[in-house]
């Protein structure tokens, strides 16, 4: 059974949103955000933040978004990663949230698959497969494979799992809802590897967990990244 929406969810434009955060990244985004604008699912908006960059980001995110209003872009001076998370979740206008960083990309049907996991089985939290493709030989160099085995229907397992840091930490390839960023307050951190200091919160204030165990998040290895 489904439960009644809650307090502070005020109804949503969207399903969800995806979250872009971008820096010089100009050789990279546009596959990223083709990615997203050629999902199958159609229920969602794009929120891309250009930090300040210093190459031609900015002015092919503008590019971009005239040819698709599901794709907002805002510019802003460089804050850093951790503030440029935060924008975003207050921009957001999704029930769910996810981030793909801008030198990434998925797979047509992530939005879709995760979503619709997400709603049938009432689900907080939703993580999905990521694989890592090395930049100029597209060598694969590992997977996604910490959920796998595990019994998602153990709240207090997977609470342990995630302060623990058995599971992966990092805040793409997993479907959020933005809830429980609003209801507790939740706010990342201006340091490396921010996502870190709060991914272990969302399965502490989260009551119901999944994991779709296929490769849906492409994550770029390059130098500089």
């Amino acid at each position: 059974m489904s439960r009644k929406p809650e307090e502070h969810e005020v109804d949503p434009m969207v399903a969800i949103t995806v979250g872009v955060a971008c820096y010089n990244v100009e050789a990279w985004v546009e596959e990223c955000v083709v990615s997203l604008l050629g999902q199958t699912f159609k229920d969602f908006e794009i929120v891309a933040i250009d930090d300040g960059s210093t190459d031609g980001t900015g002015a092919l995110l503008d590019s971009l978004a005239a040819r698709d209003d599901r794709l907002r872009v805002i510019h802003q001076e460089n804050a850093g990663r951790g503030r440029v998370r935060n924008r975003i979740l207050r921009e957001a206008r999704g029930r769910f949230f996810t981030f793909v960083d801008a030198d990434d990309w998925i797979d047509s049907e992530c939005l879709a698959k995760t979503y619709h996991r997400a709603v049938k089985d009432d689900l907080d939290v939703i993580a999905f497969g990521w694989v890592r493709i090395e930049e100029g030989t597209n060598r694969v160099l590992g997977r996604r494979n910490d959920h796998q085995e595990r019994n998602v229907k153990d709240v207090e397992g997977m609470r342990k799992a995630a302060f623990s840091g058995s599971i992966n930490l990092m805040t793409c390839a997993s479907l959020v809802r933005r809830s429980l960023f609003v209801k507790h307050n939740l706010a990342y951190p201006s340091v490396l590897h921010e996502d870190i200091y709060i991914t272990p919160f969302l399965y502490f204030y989260g009551k119901r967990f999944g994991y779709v165990d296929q490769d849906l998040y492409y994550w770029r290895v390059r130098e500089g990244s």
